[in-house]
């Protein structure tokens, strides 16, 4: 189904110590399949899966998890790096949507 220039927004990240997830909003057509990559420290990070598909649903929702130490996935995140979730539609690659994370979490005040 083409989704073109249609609006998918990010909003939420979920990391536990079995999975790490991702949900958001789209304007897609419920059906429409988002395509996402993890970029850790800026490089795409090999275990997750670029086969995975977001389905969006009637309510314009959408979510991704990946199970932590499955396949080649590591057993946790690496706090000392930056996230980046990368979501796109796949016939329209070259504009993404990004969502910025890491685990370290704000400062805390007077440090």
């Amino acid at each position: 189904m083409p989704c073109g220039d249609s609006g998918i927004s990010i909003q939420r990240v979920y990391v536990s110590s079995t999975r790490i997830a991702f949900s958001g909003q789209s304007s897609l057509p419920a059906g429409s399949c988002l395509h996402s990559q993890l970029l850790a420290d800026g490089e795409p990070e090999t275990w997750w899966p670029d086969e995975a598909c977001a389905t969006v649903d009637a309510d314009g929702a959408w979510q991704i998890a990946v199970e932590l130490s499955a396949a080649d996935a590591p057993t946790r995140l690496d706090p000392t790096l930056d996230y980046v979730l990368r979501s796109w539609c796949p016939d329209n690659p070259s504009s993404p949507v990004q969502f910025w994370f890491d685990l370290a979490g704000p400062p805390v005040p007077g440090s």
